[in-house]
Order: structure tokens, then sequence, then C-alpha cells
């Protein structure tokens, strides 16, 4: 079993919902209002702090802005002017603002523009190959060569024209919206009903693949007792091993295998089926129990792990998971609740038993990392880091080497926190040294403090 059957891809949006980009999609093209559009834009800024903005995103907004912008300093030329009484004044802020604001667009134009394409042409070399020519790549993407043409001028030469820098523009942000926008799903509300739908389908298939495995590995496991009980041959024990994996194979094929895969976890260690009843942790008899418990689950379980490497990845997460979970605010009633003990043992079971050896093969160190990572993601109790010090222990030097400073910085509690409260309470009764020296009555009353500080709930007030 290879690490990459078990990566997953994760893709990372700096939007929330599928919604939330098309209603900035509605704000840059239809805006009802300039201060709509200022808003999409202002958002797009935002996502791009969160990173992953896709470039046709941010090329949009930065264009958009520009011709924003353009629309406030003419907007502000013809009030200003509007304003003047001497026609002299008049034709003086009139040259003056629109000498000035020429300059100021042509700038934020040129910008705007000069990193849509050089950003569209880096993609194009990431996706071609390095040593093509930006005209080239243009090509290679569908952009309009001229854009390159405008996009050397700006670098190499004068700023182009005003008008020919607002052509370019809305000419840019209409390729924007035939290569992007337009292929965006058109009704977000349809797209997250149909979701929903999917999600609620999901959920109902999801729990009848729950109660079926949930039934069948009952009856699995009075079977496997009742052999293993009237000591039937090898052959004949094995065969409810073997007929119980492929109903479970079969039963979690198809969509959403790693889903179906954690039920049928979720019955094993939630619903308790491998867990013997211990009235106590630890002892002959717990261990006793144990031992039956591996006799009748081990080769059923190695079975299914050998069959999908995400049915032992669902089981290491249950595990982990079931024992973080608080079931008492007391926490030496949670460390002494023998079912957690018993999955405890149950997990190092799996990773070092000589049973499990074969299954785990050449990379045993897969198994420890598993555990390891689930044991960081549920740090709620000190059984997960137990278990992930235990394993930590007889891993190899380099999973110690990598994983050992992500589980101290997990703990809830460790010893950097232990030794800050120890110094806390040695402050603490340091303050019962504390002396007031009083001040002459002449002055007020008032009282310096020497010595240190002693803190003091609101309201209260030192004797």
């Amino acid at each position: 079993m290879s690490p990459q059957t078990l990566q997953r891809n994760y893709f990372v949006t700096p939007w929330r919902s599928h919604a939330d980009l098309l209603n900035v999609r509605h704000g840059l093209y239809s805006p009802s209002t300039p201060a709509e559009q200022s808003h999409a834009i202002a958002t797009v800024a935002a996502w791009k702090q969160r990173g992953n903005v896709p470039h046709a995103v941010e090329s949009t907004a930065l264009l958009m802005d520009a011709m924003l912008l353009h629309a406030q300093f003419s907007t502000s030329n013809a009030r200003q002017v509007s304003f003047a009484a001497d026609p002299a004044e008049w034709a003086h802020q009139g040259v003056t603002a629109v000498t000035a604001s020429s300059f100021a667009l042509r700038a934020a134009y040129t910008t705007a523009l000069s990193r849509f394409v050089t950003g569209f042409a880096d993609l194009g070399r990431h996706r071609n190959g390095p040593g093509q020519s930006m005209f080239d790549v243009a090509r290679s993407i569908g952009l309009p060569p001229h854009f390159v043409e405008l996009r050397h001028e700006v670098a190499h030469e004068d700023l182009p024209g005003l008008a020919r820098l607002v052509r370019s523009a809305r000419e840019a942000v209409n390729w924007l919206w035939g290569v992007y926008w337009a292929k965006l799903p058109q009704d977000a509300w349809e797209a997250e009903a149909g979701e929903e739908a999917a999600a609620q389908v999901d959920m109902q298939s999801l729990a009848a693949v729950r109660l079926e495995a949930a039934e069948y590995l009952k009856k699995f496991r009075s079977r496997r007792v009742t052999a293993l009980k009237s000591k039937a041959k090898a052959k004949d024990t094995a065969s409810p091993s073997l007929q119980a994996q492929q109903h479970c194979q079969n039963l979690c094929c198809g969509e959403d295998e790693a889903a179906k895969w954690t039920q049928v976890a979720s019955v094993l260690i939630d619903d308790g089926l491998i867990v013997p009843s211990l009235k106590q942790k630890k002892g002959p008899l717990a261990d006793s129990a144990l031992q039956g418990a591996y006799l009748i689950w081990d080769d059923l379980l190695i079975m299914l792990a050998a069959g999908s490497p995400l049915f032992i990845e669902a089981f290491l997460e249950r595990a982990i998971a079931h024992n973080a979970r608080l079931t008492t605010t007391d926490e030496d009633r949670d460390r002494a609740d023998p079912t957690k003990w018993a999955i405890y043992r149950w997990i190092m079971h799996v990773l070092d038993s000589d049973n499990w050896l074969e299954m785990r093969g050449e990379s045993p160190v897969l198994f420890e990392i598993l555990a390891l990572r689930e044991c960081i993601l549920h740090p709620n109790t000190q059984w997960s880091h137990e278990l992930a010090e235990e394993i930590l222990e007889g891993a190899e030097m380099d999973v110690r080497a990598t994983w050992k400073s992500l589980v101290e910085a997990s703990a809830l509690l460790s010893d950097h926190d232990a030794e800050v409260e120890e110094e806390a309470t040695k402050e603490t009764k340091r303050t019962d040294d504390v002396k007031m020296e009083d001040v002459p009555s002449e002055q007020g009353g008032w009282r310096r403090e020497t010595g240190a500080w002693e803190s003091l709930p609101i309201g209260m007030v030192a004797e």
C-alpha cells in the first residue's frame, strides 16, 4: 500500500460559497449603482489577502477599478468646473484638473492592463513550458496579440493615450467574461439547491450503508463466536470472515467510498462491536477479553485493510476520535474508562502486533503516520497524547524527527504550560509579603505600594 493511495486533492478558494463568486460577478459586470461595483472590487481585494484568487478574477477587479476611477474623475471635474464663478478661474480649474486626472488615469489603466497580460502569459508558460515568447503564449491561450504589444509599449515607451487605454480595458473585461465568468454556473440558487438535494440523498444512502453494515457484522460476530467455540477447522472459521469482507467491499464500492468505509468503521468502534464488555481497564480479565476480541475480528479487519486502504484510515480516525470525545467532565473518570482503554489497545494492536505485520508490508510507517495525524487532529484528552507518545517511542528516527514537535505543539497541557502555571503560583505566593507604606494624611490618604503587584478581581479592595 503506497502513501499515494491515501492522498486526497483539496481546492482552497477565497470565497465561502459559489454564490459569493456569482455575487461578485454581478457586482462587477451588472452593478445597479457605482457603490455596488465598488463593493465587488473591495471584496476581491479582501479575497486577495486570503490567497488563491484566480488571475481572471483579480484582473477583472483591477480593470473595473480603473474604469470606476475614471468615472469618478469625470464626475468630480464636471462638478468642480461648474462651481467656479469667475470665467478665468473656470478655465484654470478645468485645464488643471483634466491634465492631472488624465495622467493618473493613464497610470491606473496601464497598471491594470500590464498585470492582466503578464499574469496570463505566466500561466500560459506554466502550462506550455518555458522558452516561449509572450506572443506565442498569447496565441496559445487565445489572448489577442495586440494586448502584448500594448504591454511592451507601456514597459518600454511612453504611456499610451487615454482613449486607447479605455478601449483596451473594455476589450479586456469582455475577453475575461468569455474565457472565465460566462463559464460559471448561471444560477447559484439552483446549484445550491442541487447540492443540498445531493447531500440529502448522500446522507440517506450513508445511513442505509451503516444500518446494513451493523446488521451484517453483528451476525458475523455471532457466527464467528460459534465457530470458535465449536473448535471448527481453520477453513470453516475463515469462511465467515471472507464472506463478510466481500459483503463490506460490495457495500462500500462506488461513489463516496471513503464516507461509506467511515460508516463501517463507526459501527465497529462507536457501536462497540469489537470492544469486549469490561468492568475495569487492565488486569488479567481485561487482557483475556481483549485477546478474545482479537481472535474474533483480526482476520476480517486485516482482509478489509488489505482490500481497501480507505478502511484502515477510517478505522484509525474513528478509534482516536472516539477516545478524544469527553464523556465526563471528571478527567480521572475519563482516564479510567475501560471502553476507551480497550480501543487504545486495539489501535496499538493494529500498529504493533505480528498478526498485522504481513498486512502492513513494506510500509508500516504509513500506519504510524495515519495514527499520529489523527492524534494531532483530536487532542481533546490525554488519550490522544499518550497514544502519540507511545507510537513515537517505537517509531523510526525520521518519523520521530518529523512528528515529535507537532505532537508536543498539539498537546493541550504542554510542559511549557506547566512551567508557566508553576511560576504564576510562586508569583502569587510572593504577593503575600507585599507591604504598604502609609502616606501622610494631609496628602489625601493615598498609599504607595511597595513590592510586587497583587492581582485582585474587579471590585475587591486589598486589606
